[in-house]
């Protein structure tokens, strides 16, 4: 009895392969199946999927890299937790969909977190730069890029970033990780030697770096809302707004954000 996600890397970059990978996992714990995923990415066939370039993903057996031989897709019903297919999966489906819910997963939260160690040369790196900022260090994520154009996300605004800075401790440095650097520069909010751009490095050295940080305010992003999960972190920020229209009437964004975090 398998269970697979082929289409691994079809929708989404890591953050996405992330929700999709631990969603399989969980799955398939809970109902004594074994899982399977590809050993490349969907859209692009020679080229692997994020998963294999960043974590060490022990606990998942060799034979288990393979495609799944079935023509049965299983595609989640909405945007937020589907509790039937969670609970009534069957064997020999093919899953589908963005699965963005811890509670796909949380039950098995020590598994996850172990798959999803970094790899060495990712994981020293980011330590020694980590070491640099002291005991506590507050994580900022800005998501712009191809946001600035899409309608259906679109980049959160200064004014988010502002009233989360108000609600953490001011002492604190801030580390901040976006696809546009000299954004963040120009913002007389990030003026203050408080604040450092990382710049230059890897999406996979920033999420690993993220998750070292004790504090974060993550974007409307998959991706710094794994570098928050990953963390210990002591509170999480995160903004209401996480779709623009017309997808924020369609999708339902309720079980999105773990209970622990704060929406504004």
């Amino acid at each position: 009895m398998t269970i697979s996600f082929n289409h691994l890397g079809f929708w989404g970059r890591l953050g996405n392969q992330m929700f999709q990978y631990s969603t399989l996992k969980s799955i398939a714990k809970k109902h004594g199946y074994s899982f399977t995923i590809p050993p490349s990415s969907f859209s692009d066939p020679y080229k692997e999927h994020q998963l294999f370039e960043a974590f060490e993903l022990e606990s998942l057996p060799q034979e288990n890299i393979r495609l799944n031989n079935t023509d049965k897709i299983l595609q989640e019903s909405f945007f937020h937790f589907d509790e039937d297919l969670y609970t009534q999966c069957p064997d020999n489906i093919d899953l589908f969909g963005y699965f963005q819910s811890e509670k796909y997963f949380v039950d098995i939260r020590d598994e996850i977190l172990k798959d999803f160690t970094f790899l060495p040369h990712i994981l020293g790196p980011a330590k020694e730069m980590r070491d640099e900022f002291g005991d506590e260090v507050i994580s900022l994520h800005i998501r712009r890029g191809d946001y600035v154009e899409q309608p259906w996300h679109g980049p959160q605004n200064i004014e988010y970033y502002a009233k989360a800075l108000k609600m953490l401790p001011e002492e604190i440095p801030v580390l901040i990780f976006t696809d546009d650097p000299p954004w963040a520069f120009e913002q007389e909010l990030f003026e203050s030697d408080r604040f450092c751009v990382s710049e230059g490095n890897s999406n996979l050295f920033d999420m690993c770096l993220m998750s070292m940080c004790q504090y974060h305010i993550i974007a409307n992003s998959s991706f710094s809302w794994w570098g928050a999960w990953l963390s210990d972190s002591k509170q999480v920020i995160a903004p209401k707004r996480w779709f623009g229209p017309p997808l924020d009437e369609r999708n339902d964004t309720k079980d999105l954000i773990p209970s622990g975090w704060k929406r504004i």
